[in-house]
């Protein structure tokens, strides 16, 4: 699995990009989740943008605007596979897509046309997020380095402070200036852990201690806003959630029963449901207290 999506108005839903499987909704918090094929299509990446849910992948975009029902190709002109989405919901007419080799662009119109606004040229594509409620405030991260765009993506300069190769990143939900930041310790890339940037992604802190090298996913409590999550992958018996309360203190795993690979995290607008996305085993619905 490589991510999750949970729709903001309507708590109960959410969805799952399966991959090479298609995606996958729920609509009654995670217990059920019909699978919907799209044809001949690689999913990498969702984006939730107002009415619209949109999924990425290998020279691709598609657009659902009835809750996953069915699903309408917005965009097959990429040269190269989008790798990423970027969307807001202060901004629900605006989409940002990443296509693996570093070009970013960017729709206004739900999707409808878009326009090439910038090049990375560091590495290969894993992300691209909103900092801050400025619609022009980019953070990008490749397999060589962490940037910041303050031109909605025309210039990039790299961050400080984050190290291991880097897997996905969040924003607070209450704080969008916040952003946490889920890296790996790959060699030659040491320091895998959970970062937090308070300045849009200009620099980065570690945040705890105690969690496996291999991070891959963090989500916040937007119940609890210091109460953090963490997917980690260790087959060796360490792998699956963590959490931590606050920013300093170490990280405590949430059950020894869990998975031992988690790729994806979510929670539910109220904070009382936690979503957990694994390697091979499904997607789990966690009650919270």
């Amino acid at each position: 699995m490589l991510s999750l999506a949970v729709d903001v108005s309507l708590p109960s839903i959410a969805y799952a990009a399966l991959e090479d499987d298609g995606i996958a909704r729920t609509t009654d918090g995670g217990v059920h989740w019909p699978l919907r094929r799209l044809p001949s299509f690689k999913i990498l990446a969702l984006g939730m943008a107002g009415r619209f849910v949109f999924a990425a992948g290998y020279y691709r975009i598609y657009r659902s605007a009835d809750l996953g029902r069915t699903w309408r190709r917005v965009w097959s002109a990429c040269a190269r596979g989008i790798a990423a989405l970027a969307t807001a919901p202060w901004a629900p007419n605006l989409v940002y897509a990443g296509e693996g080799e570093g070009s970013i662009y960017r729709s206004t119109n739900d999707g409808t046309t878009w326009r090439h606004v910038g090049t990375l040229h560091s590495g290969t594509l894993r992300f691209v997020a909103i900092a801050g409620r400025s619609p022009k405030l980019l953070v990008a991260g490749t397999t060589a380095a962490l940037l910041t765009s303050n031109d909605g993506g025309h210039t990039w300069r790299t961050a400080t402070g984050a190290s291991g190769q880097l897997e996905t990143i969040v924003r607070d939900p209450r704080r969008p200036r916040v952003l946490y930041l889920a890296t790996s310790s790959v060699r030659p890339m040491p320091g895998g852990g959970v970062y937090r940037s308070t300045d849009t992604g200009r620099h980065w802190r570690l945040v705890g201690s105690g969690l496996p090298t291999s991070v891959l996913s963090v989500a916040v409590n937007p119940r609890r806003r210091r109460t953090l999550y963490a997917g980690t992958c260790d087959y060796g018996g360490r792998g699956g959630v963590y959490r931590l309360t606050g920013s300093t203190g170490r990280w405590t795993k949430t059950s020894r029963s869990e998975p031992t690979c988690v790729s994806a995290l979510a929670l539910t607008p109220s904070g009382r449901r936690l979503l957990v996305g694994t390697h091979d085993q499904g997607v789990f619905s966690v009650r919270l207290r």
